[in-house]
């Protein structure tokens, strides 16, 4: 059964998801730059019924997402760096959060806790 959400909503990163996602960039010896995103998303409604994560990576320019330029760019040299990059980012996260059972119940306790327990729609 599919579920129809009618709203939606913003995505919230935990103390706990915030320093997994932070550690696994640290490790890969990736920066990170705090940036203000552009477009919209349905993340927030992945995040409403489990913790999710929405981090980007950096093509080595200065564009916003889901604009031509942007469009344009990913052609350019930078994009394979950011393919590989965001795949050992993802695959650092999952060892992360699935090899040590006491990040994953803390990541899903303060879920719990923003989210509440109700997860309808």
């Amino acid at each position: 059964m599919w579920r129809v959400i009618t709203r939606r909503r913003a995505i919230i990163t935990s103390p706990a998801g915030g320093k997994a996602v932070s550690d696994c960039f640290a490790e890969l010896g990736i920066g990170i730059t705090e940036s203000q995103a552009s477009g919209s998303s349905d993340i927030g409604n992945v995040d409403y019924i489990c913790p999710a994560f929405h981090p980007m990576m950096s093509i080595g320019q200065a564009l916003f997402c889901h604009t031509a330029e942007f469009g344009q760019a990913m052609t350019g040299a930078g994009v394979h760096k950011a393919i590989v990059d965001s795949a050992k980012l993802l695959l650092s996260l999952i060892f992360k959060l699935y090899g040590d059972p006491a990040v994953l119940a803390e990541l899903q306790r303060q879920h719990r806790e923003y989210r509440g327990k109700d997860t309808s729609p």
